[in-house]
């Protein structure tokens, strides 16, 4: 079990300020080695990229977890859609280019229809 910083305190300010200048250093990494033609800086590059990740990763399980949410999973209400319904729905015509502002007066009275249904 790792212990973490209380959030807010100096060693978790610092935290996060190392923790985004390993980010920096690892994000540099392939320009660094676009630029870097000799071998001996490649394996620096390398060397120093890979000790950023893995002090990241290290630096990571400090961080607090997240607070847990208020009231618990979502509840999901289902709903029992009547074979009337389906059958409006179904009979509707396609769906696509009839949901304009103004729409069409067919197409309005089949969206009142299926509104009523739901009730």
């Amino acid at each position: 079990m790792v212990t973490t910083f209380e959030p807010g305190s100096f060693l978790d300010q610092v935290r996060d300020y190392v923790m985004t200048f390993l980010g920096i250093i690892m994000a540099l990494t392939p320009p660094a080695l676009w630029f870097g033609w000799r071998q001996d800086l490649f394996w620096i590059v390398i060397s120093a990229s890979v000790g950023s990740a893995v002090l990241y990763y290290i630096l990571a399980h400090f961080e607090p977890p997240p607070p847990k949410r208020w009231g618990g999973p979502r509840q999901i209400k289902k709903v029992e859609l009547s074979d009337e319904f389906l059958a409006v729905l179904t009979d509707s015509a396609p769906w696509t280019y009839h949901h304009g502002v103004r729409g069409n007066r067919s197409f309005r009275g089949k969206m009142e229809r299926l509104r009523q249904l739901m009730k």
